[in-house]
């Protein structure tokens, strides 16, 4: 006799598509040309987990110098990153090198 069990868990998985690159440029308001810091993970109170990944400004389009609160650290918020030692990997969403020179928008 063969008895076989399952265990039934509860998946959930999210995919982060981002629009096309010519969608991206076409809609800006902003681009920023900077340089990647650092990255820094928190947790809603809804239970998602993002990461805001910080940049220094080098340049940029379509936003005043006094709107930038501080052009040595500013912050791109995006899905997923680790919380208590869990990773939650979002696929698509960016990956910076510390020192890699980006253009945002």
């Amino acid at each position: 006799m063969c008895l076989n069990f399952f265990l039934l868990t509860k998946v959930h998985g999210t995919r982060f598509s981002p629009p096309r690159l010519e969608d991206q440029v076409d809609r800006a308001e902003i681009i920023i040309q900077g340089v990647f810091k650092y990255l820094n993970y928190r947790r809603l109170p809804s239970g998602e987990v993002l990461t805001d990944a910080s940049f220094e400004i080098l340049n940029s389009a379509g936003i005043e110098q006094k709107d930038i609160v501080n052009p040595n650290n500013f912050k791109v918020s995006f899905p997923g990153g680790e919380w208590d030692g869990i990773s939650y990997h979002i696929y698509g969403s960016p990956r910076f090198k510390k020192n890699e020179e980006v253009v945002l928008f």
